[in-house]
């Protein structure tokens, strides 16, 4: 899963194209591993998104990042994991994973997730305490 958790932190590549690409290379591990021509194979990818996925391949401390994660006790749940909503995955633009503290959501009940709360603005903070 530390591949994984790797792959989902590529901040500066599409989700959508995370998913694309995670279909073809199956894994993340292989993802981190690809080679430059096996990425430029790849003809939705552009020369942008193939220089992030190769400065991010450059990551070396993949398993000091993901056991930090873990003792925040934040779990990290990719698109296809059993434990991801499949509610979310029906959206167009679905998130490579989540990343939760807590527990899930209830599917057999109504819920809400609160997005970007991190960074929220004033106005996003009133609408989000009003309803």
């Amino acid at each position: 899963m530390i591949y994984e958790y790797w792959f989902a932190s590529v901040r500066a590549l599409a989700d959508k194209k995370k998913v694309k690409i995670r279909e073809i290379f199956e894994t993340g591990e292989h993802t981190y591993y690809a080679e430059e021509g096996e990425l430029r194979k790849q003809k939705f990818l552009t020369e942008k998104d193939i220089d992030v996925i190769k400065r991010a391949q450059k990551e070396r401390n993949l398993k000091e990042n993901y056991e930090k994660l873990q003792s925040s006790d934040i779990r990290f749940i990719p698109f296809f994991d059993r434990n991801y909503p499949a509610g979310l995955r029906e959206i167009p633009d679905y998130p490579y994973a989540l990343y939760v503290k807590g527990r899930v959501p209830d599917k057999s009940r109504m819920s809400a997730a609160i997005v970007g709360a991190r960074r929220c603005s004033r106005y996003g903070e009133a609408m989000a305490l009003e309803y």
